[in-house]
């Protein structure tokens, strides 16, 4: 009940949260360790990523940038900003493959995967598939070219964010309970 009226995220780092603590037990390992393992495969996706234009040494680079960020607090919160940028260097990965001549099934799979669990994992996750789709759009321009799989990996996975309505109505009941409350305080001390 207490996560519905204030938490505005949607649910999929609670069940894994759930499932890690019915695992490993309901201690600080048993809630974490799924952010933890998020951070480090968002990271392993970051390596891949830089590693294909910059090798080894930048790529390593990179991942030691990140983890000397405030960012890496979230490594080991029970938050969902690992499952964040997990699911948004995950979408990267797998769209650069995807662009790339003579791609196989697996890239678009694995951008319409990672765009799921990227739209599932944080109300502000669309904001960070904005910049991807720009970056889509720029290329069909360029190829005069529609890549219809590619797009339709993009775009389908936004019907789930059909998800965020009841958030955003139980936000809206809340803050409008808050202004019923507060009038009859005020009322109540006149």
């Amino acid at each position: 009940e207490f996560i519905n009226k204030w938490d505005l995220n949607p649910p999929p780092s609670y069940f894994m949260a759930r499932w890690s603590t019915d695992i490993f037990g309901n201690g600080r390992l048993g809630l974490r360790l799924p952010s933890m393992l998020e951070f480090y495969l968002g990271s392993l996706f970051l390596f891949g990523i830089v590693r294909r234009y910059l090798g080894n040494a930048f790529a390593m680079f990179a991942v030691l940038i990140l983890w000397d960020s405030p960012y890496f607090y979230y490594a080991a919160e029970g938050r969902p900003y690992a499952l964040l940028l997990m699911s948004f260097t995950g979408v990267l990965y797998f769209w650069e493959q995807a662009v790339r001549p003579g791609r196989d099934w697996r890239a678009p799979t694995g951008v319409f995967c990672f765009t799921v669990l990227l739209l599932v994992s944080h109300v502000f996750a669309p904001l960070s598939l904005a910049g991807i789709l720009l970056a889509e759009l720029v290329r069909t321009i360029r190829r005069k070219q529609i890549d219809v799989t590619l797009w339709l990996a993009l775009l389908l996975p936004c019907a789930f964010m059909a998800i965020y309505i009841p958030l955003f109505r139980d936000t809206r009941e809340k803050g409008r309970s808050e202004e019923h409350t507060s009038e009859l305080q005020s009322h109540h001390d006149l």
